[in-house]
């Protein structure tokens, strides 16, 4: 199925509203119209059509702007929801850019790390695959800044520091 029958598909079987996928119609024994559509696992919603799995921000996506890029990135994070205003299409690396802070961060500030030998916060940043020393500094609030200021040059608006998810 292409993008243009997809499109129609779920134009038959949802409706849009706030976020969520409303069904049209019955589907299964569990299935009622006016029901939302799909269930959570992980971060994401997922779904089925004609058998078939995909995400519900992606349908979301397809049903407003009629094709379904390779990646999809919510703006303001996946905890603030499918919202399309919340969407946008993008890059596997702005999509990757525009994420949360890692589990393992101890300083709390992307990019930002203790270095033991010089007894400072060094700050990094990654670009085209190759990491970039952006300097050293007694002050964890200068790191951060290094980062963010360069984070923001080499990413526009794809940038995250990590405070808005």
């Amino acid at each position: 199925m292409n993008d243009l029958e997809l499109h129609d598909e779920c134009h038959r079987l949802f409706e849009y509203k706030a976020g969520e996928l409303i069904r049209k119609r019955n589907v299964a024994s569990m299935a009622r119209k006016g029901d939302s559509a799909g269930w959570k696992q992980g971060e994401y919603v997922r779904l089925r059509i004609n058998g078939k799995p995909y995400l519900r921000h992606r349908i979301i996506f397809l049903m407003h702007y009629k094709h379904l890029p390779e990646f999809i990135d919510h703006i303001h994070g996946v905890s603030k929801g499918d919202f399309i205003w919340n969407l946008r299409e993008a890059t596997k690396s702005q999509n990757a850019v525009n994420s949360k802070i890692r589990r393992n961060n101890t300083s709390g500030f992307k990019g930002v790390s203790w270095h033991k030998g010089n007894r400072k916060w060094n700050a990094r940043i990654r670009f085209n695959n190759k990491r970039i020393h952006l300097g050293s500094f007694n002050d964890i609030n200068e790191a951060k800044n290094a980062y963010n200021e360069k984070s923001i040059e080499l990413f526009g608006e794809f940038a995250n520091n990590g405070d808005n998810k």
